[in-house]
């Protein structure tokens, strides 16, 4: 069974690839495009890390 942690992350993952994708093709038409698209990568790679600490945690009060 799926959580809301499993679809978040796939999602999220998702996100990421397209946006590598956009950038890997050759499509950004400058320096600050690519640094745009950089920093959207990495929020969602801090997004990902962030639902994987909050599944943890929610684990954890589980078996509290």
């Amino acid at each position: 069974m799926q959580t809301i942690f499993d679809v978040l992350r796939k999602q999220i993952s998702d996100q990421i690839e397209t946006t590598k994708d956009h950038l890997t093709a050759g499509t950004v038409s400058d320096y600050a495009e690519y640094r745009e698209v950089r920093g959207i990568i990495r929020g969602l790679q801090s997004a990902e890390l962030t639902v994987s600490e909050l599944e943890r945690a929610n684990m954890r009060n589980d078996d509290d």
